[in-house]
């Protein structure tokens, strides 16, 4: 918990640090929020449905409760959220729009409270989509085209993700023909928690950023990479997708991409990676385009 009086300055703050962008951000009350069921829990926050009142109007949102309210905390939320606000793009669809944010009291110390982030709401994730049901191939292909696009336009706005992955792709739309087969999906990049400006075209640091499997290889051997090993991370992201079900459970998965890793550190990159530890799990009627193995 925080002091609430000091929690709204470092809103406020926020709030003037993106108006230099042209960005505003909008600052609820929290007694305009409408708690609904969970979405998800981490060790960031907890995300709910919810009903905010805008402009006297009742909209539908999700909100991220935080659950770190130190001053390091909240410095690497309202980082992820400047990044969320610079990356949007308001003629393609790119990150999830982040409506506002809110300094909710706490119930026993109406003094101290902490800070709620209220954002567009999704269905589910990629992940837990493509684990539920067998998505036809022309519908990943299209949706493959929309995170590439995606990620085009943040790159463009000199952000890279470092972070990319199905979790990490919010559904935001399912769209069936009458007979319930699905026919296109709509979604957005979200956690934008790793994001950063990059500034002269390369990243220069010594951390390892991301999740295991995903990782391009100069992230892993090199000191400074670029936006190219974003395109290695959204490779592996569309391999993930063509996963069988049971393959994508937590650990199957998991040991998928521990051998992607284990890949990548014997030197095997690109068709050599794709074929000895991808292809072998992927339906053979498939045919994929050749460039899911340039990507990675």
């Amino acid at each position: 918990m925080m002091e609430l009086e000091l929690l709204d300055k470092k809103i406020r703050r926020l709030n003037l640090k993106l108006k230099k962008h042209n960005i505003y951000l909008h600052i609820f009350d929290h007694t305009d929020i409408h708690y609904g069921p969970t979405l998800g829990k981490g060790g960031e926050g907890i995300v709910q449905k919810c009903t905010v009142r805008y402009n006297e109007l009742l909209v539908d949102a999700a909100v991220k409760t935080v659950l770190n309210n130190t001053d390091d905390g909240l410095e690497i939320t309202f980082d992820e959220i400047e990044m969320l606000c610079l990356a949007h793009d308001p003629i393609m669809t790119t990150t999830i729009k982040v409506y506002g944010v809110a300094a909710v009291p706490d119930r026993e110390d109406p003094t101290h409270g902490h800070l709620v982030i209220i954002m567009e709401a999704g269905i589910k994730n990629a992940l837990q989509l493509y684990q539920d049901e067998t998505i036809p191939f022309h519908v990943t292909l299209d949706l493959w085209h929309r995170l590439a696009v995606s990620l085009h336009c943040i790159h463009k706005k000199n952000i890279i993700h470092q972070d990319l992955k199905p979790e990490n792709v919010l559904i935001t739309g399912l769209f069936r023909d009458h007979y319930g087969i699905l026919e296109r999906l709509e979604a957005k990049v979200i956690d934008l928690g790793m994001a950063r400006l990059v500034e002269g075209g390369k990243v220069v640091t010594e951390d390892v950023l991301g999740t295991t499997g995903y990782h391009s290889p100069e992230v892993l051997f090199d000191e400074t990479y670029d936006f190219k090993a974003d395109v290695f991370v959204l490779g592996i992201t569309f391999c993930v997708m063509l996963l069988n079900q049971l393959t994508l459970r937590t650990a199957p998965l998991q040991a998928f991409l521990k051998r992607v890793h284990e890949a990548k550190e014997r030197g095997l990159v690109g068709q050599s990676l794709f074929f000895s530890v991808i292809q072998p799990l992927i339906d053979k009627d498939i045919c994929l385009p050749t460039v899911i193995s340039e990507m990675i």
